[in-house]
């Protein structure tokens, strides 16, 4: 019973996730990020993985 619960609450996890990322592809629901910039960058600011590529 203890493992049908775990796994309850992992599918009610990924429903949770699910409806978040609905809401940022409507527009409903507005998305940040502490890692990296979703709002695009500027040519004095490059993006944070550009120096992976060197």
């Amino acid at each position: 019973m203890e493992q049908l619960a775990a796994v309850q609450d992992s599918i009610d996890y990924i429903d949770y996730k699910q409806e978040f990322y609905d809401g940022v592809l409507a527009g409903t629901t507005e998305y940040y990020s502490n890692l990296i910039d979703v709002n695009g960058g500027t040519e004095t600011d490059p993006p944070a993985c550009e120096h992976l590529l060197d």
